[in-house]
């Protein structure tokens, strides 16, 4: 809630859309509240949201029940790969 709301507070000052870090999600959150945040970042007050997570199949999984349109991208070694 408090992430969300300093979103928010940013956008409203800054005037523009600012990028929503969720750093290890799944290690913070049941797969319900999981579910939930999605929802409410899934409309049009959310711009670019970056996800982390270590388990590729548990995040793609979690992102195609939530309908969200998204991108993965692998870090090995500092390089970032689709």
């Amino acid at each position: 809630a408090l992430k969300l709301a300093e979103y928010r507070l940013l956008a409203r000052h800054a005037g523009c859309r600012p990028i929503l870090l969720l750093d290890d999600l799944f290690d913070k959150l049941d797969m319900r509240r999981v579910a939930q945040l999605l929802k409410l970042t899934g409309g049009d007050d959310f711009g670019q949201i970056l996800i982390t997570d270590c388990n590729k199949h548990r995040l793609q999984h979690t992102l195609s029940e939530a309908g969200a349109e998204y991108r993965l991208f692998n870090i090995n070694s500092g390089k970032a790969s689709l």
